[in-house]
């Protein structure tokens, strides 16, 4: 930040870095003129308008997980009618399916992942810090993500079930200072 501030940073970098606000802008896209330039960005706020539009109808329990797409067409855009299948933002995506009361509980989970992760992390001594690292590394860029696409695919499941089975075989390393199979 401080080397943008500076004027440090080339002129076509920053050009490219900051590109992406001119079209990325929140707010009902019915009204924008649609080129090919600025499509796919329209196309992912249009879905964003439709989750948020679904989640207000039924603001606590949403529309049903896994009806995004079938209740699409109720909540679609006059020039976006392709339901794509998810709203290419997890979050809102989740908070039209299950809405606020399914949110709540995801946020609740993650949440928790983390601070269990960031304890571990400071209490772990090497190379078992490192693992923890790497699992917090792990779920900050699906947090990350999950603001302009779902991963919840190809068998992620799978991953995320190693990923939490290892974040539970540390924290009982971190309990009984080693390694114990019979607490499997």
């Amino acid at each position: 930040l401080l080397i943008w501030q500076a004027g440090l940073i080339p002129p076509s970098l920053a050009a490219r870095l900051t590109s992406w606000t001119a079209d990325f802008q929140l707010g009902d896209v019915r009204g924008v003129d649609i080129n090919d330039a600025n499509f796919a960005v329209l196309e992912r706020l249009a879905h964003w308008q439709a989750a948020i539009d679904m989640a207000r109808y039924n603001f606590w329990f949403g529309v049903g997980f896994g009806n995004y797409g079938p209740a699409y067409a109720e909540f679609a855009l006059l020039n976006w009618v392709n339901p794509l299948g998810h709203a290419h933002n997890y979050y809102l995506n989740l908070l039209a399916e299950v809405g606020m009361t399914g949110f709540i509980a995801y946020a609740f989970l993650w949440l928790t992942v983390a601070y269990q992760t960031v304890r571990l992390i400071r209490r772990l001594d090497w190379p078992y810090r490192g693992l923890a690292l790497g699992l917090m590394a792990a779920w900050s860029s699906l947090a990350v993500h999950h603001l302009l696409d779902k991963l919840y695919v190809n068998n992620i499941y799978l991953h995320l079930g190693v990923m939490f089975g290892l974040l539970m075989l540390l924290a009982g390393e971190q309990k009984h200072g080693h390694y114990d199979s019979s607490s499997l």
